[in-house]
């Protein structure tokens, strides 16, 4: 089974998108292979994925206009697996800024970006952020949507999350989109001291190896 799903109930919610309500219920969602999870409403519903590295798509209700839908992808990136845990900022602003987009919405038409964030990011992974509109190629030519979208590189991955609505509703999905953003997490694989717990070598010149033979001595 790849993925894993619980059911909580949230008491005193108000809910956007037009609705409120005094209790929401909610999924949460984890994928078993990467460890990702979020939760989304339980009104909603997974759909079919489009694409081999999606690993959830979420469709708003059917009674809802605007098609709402969301989708999370995984991608293997092992290019910069060599660089120490510190430089994962730098990293990011290289493989997944402005130009990153750029290629990932050229399937669509008439693209335009309205916002471009780079200090954000996905999970616990360094990333990006834009809000865009444009016109889509499939599976329906020509519709006009916009979507909120970020990009996060984590472990030798890049997640991938993108929500989206007809145009004239999307301001009011937005928060519900960012709500299901804001709740997805990647499995933490990094420990936070980027220098482990070993001793601190930098504080000495030197550094001794005990031979037990006692015929050699190691400093450096």
């Amino acid at each position: 089974m790849k993925n894993i799903a619980l059911f909580l109930s949230v008491c005193g919610l108000s809910l956007t998108s037009g609705v409120s309500a005094s209790q929401a219920d909610y999924f949460v969602w984890q994928d078993s292979v990467t460890g990702v999870n979020l939760s989304y409403p339980d009104t909603w519903r997974q759909g079919n994925n489009r694409a081999p590295d999606d690993l959830i798509t979420l469709l708003a209700p059917n009674d809802d206009g605007g098609t709402p839908q969301c989708r999370v992808r995984a991608r293997k990136d092992g290019r910069f697996g060599f660089y120490p845990v510190e430089f994962a900022a730098d990293v990011q602003k290289v493989a997944y800024g402005r130009e990153f987009w750029d290629v990932y919405l050229s399937s669509h038409d008439d693209v335009v970006v309205h916002d471009f964030k780079e200090t954000t990011g996905l999970g616990r992974g360094f990333g990006s952020s834009v809000l865009s509109s444009y016109k889509t190629t499939y599976p329906v030519k020509g519709q006009q949507r916009s979507a909120l979208l970020a990009v996060g590189l984590y472990n030798a991955k890049t997640y991938i999350f993108e929500c989206s609505a007809d145009t004239e509703v999307f301001n009011d999905w937005y928060p519900r989109f960012s709500s299901i953003l804001k709740s997805l997490d990647t499995k933490k694989v990094n420990h936070e001291l980027l220098q482990g717990e070993n001793a601190d070598m930098t504080l000495s010149r030197s550094v001794g190896f005990t031979d037990k033979t006692k015929r050699y001595r190691f400093n450096q």
